[in-house]
């Protein structure tokens, strides 16, 4: 017997995130980019403390960002351990043949950064980049890509 229950919530789902659009799926990048133009301590309120202050040296001292102010923010989400086999022997001290292996266990600490190019004259945002984990159930949808900076993406 077929059921209209589950495409019509497949599909009531599928509105309700189409209709909040980017919010829903990215809210970090969208804060971010409602952020644009604005001063910088209203990245505090939406984001806290920022980790760290860098300055931009990694671009040509004519780029526009050089020189600036990188506010980066950090959002840590699920915390935990992934154990993976780094090797294996055969151990025959009981008489038998008994395949031992080697666990590594190694703490995963999943983060969300965004990070904000800050103008030194105005304090107003002129850039932004949103990397990790971030978006819905820590997709990484809201990333930011290498063409962003250009307006693509």
């Amino acid at each position: 017997m077929f059921s209209y229950k589950t495409p019509l919530l497949t599909l009531l789902s599928v509105f309700a995130l189409s209709s909040t659009g980017c919010s829903t799926i990215a809210p970090e990048r969208s804060a971010a980019s409602e952020l644009m133009g604005k001063n910088i301590q209203e990245a505090y309120k939406k984001f806290g403390k920022p980790s760290m202050i860098l300055t931009e040296h990694s671009v040509s001292s004519s780029h526009e960002l050089y020189g600036q102010k990188i506010y980066v923010f950090d959002r840590y989400g699920t915390n935990y351990d992934q154990q993976t086999v780094v090797g294996s022997n055969m151990d025959t001290s009981s008489g038998q043949l008994v395949n031992v292996q080697q666990i590594q266990t190694k703490n995963i600490q999943e983060l969300c950064t965004v990070a904000f190019w800050v103008n030194n004259n105005s304090s107003a945002i002129d850039y932004y980049e949103v990397k990790g984990n971030c978006g819905i159930f820590g997709s990484g949808l809201g990333n930011t890509g290498a063409l962003h900076y250009m307006g693509i993406n």
